[in-house]
């Protein structure tokens, strides 16, 4: 059993690592992805306070977080990626909390290690596709075909929070929140220096899965 927490700011890489990790027999829990869902669901309870905060760049509650993530966690199996969470001291003790009563434990913190300016280069760059989320970007890793998925020949989408002004508040937050966050996992935290290639990076990040 593997559960592994993604750290770092976002735009670091996380999603693109996930994803690599989900074709290696894991579950990839993005806290960023099931809040779009609700924010693209003009139907859900929470589409207007999720739509007005992710396009603030604001976080969400955790007691709104803290429930999607429960209901995750006792459906899915024992190779789990969390992937932008937990983001505040409280969440992280919600989440160990919720992973002993599944009898369920985090295994390793990876701390993706980036300049704030490159993360602001990529998420201005990045693309993704509408069909099947894969995560393409404009400068460091195009598709074969402009606007086009490789995967899937989806259409290739630009976020819309993902402008210069959100990516930045974004940044700020995360790490107003990073120095409690790696203190309570200090014991499991592993640094990896993300501003490397993609395939570079996954091979940091099985070393560490597999130690």
């Amino acid at each position: 059993m593997s559960l592994v927490i993604f750290f770092g700011a976002p735009g670091s890489g996380k999603g693109t690592q996930a994803k690599k990790l989900t074709e290696k027999d894991f579950e990839h829990i993005s806290t960023g992805d099931l809040l779009r869902e609700c924010k693209n669901d003009k139907s859900h309870s929470l589409n207007a306070v999720i739509s007005q905060k992710m396009s603030a760049g604001e976080l969400i509650s955790d007691e709104i977080v803290n429930d999607i993530i429960s209901l995750k966690v006792s459906q899915i199996g024992q190779n789990i990626i969390f992937d932008g969470y937990p983001r505040t001291l409280s969440q992280a003790k919600f989440l160990d909390e919720t992973l002993e009563k599944n009898s369920k434990t985090i295994s390793k913190v990876i701390l993706f290690d980036i300049n704030p300016n490159v993360v602001v280069d990529r998420v201005l760059n990045r693309e993704v596709c509408n069909l099947c989320g894969a995560i393409f970007n404009k400068k460091f890793n195009p598709s074969k075909v402009s606007g086009e998925c490789d995967l899937c020949n989806g259409k290739l989408e630009l976020r819309v929070d993902d402008n210069e002004e959100t990516i930045r508040n974004r940044i700020k937050i995360y790490n107003e929140s990073c120095s409690d966050l790696l203190e309570f996992y200090k014991s499991k935290v592993q640094i990896i220096n993300a501003a490397l290639h993609e395939d570079e990076i996954f091979l940091q990040i099985g070393t560490i899965i597999n130690a």
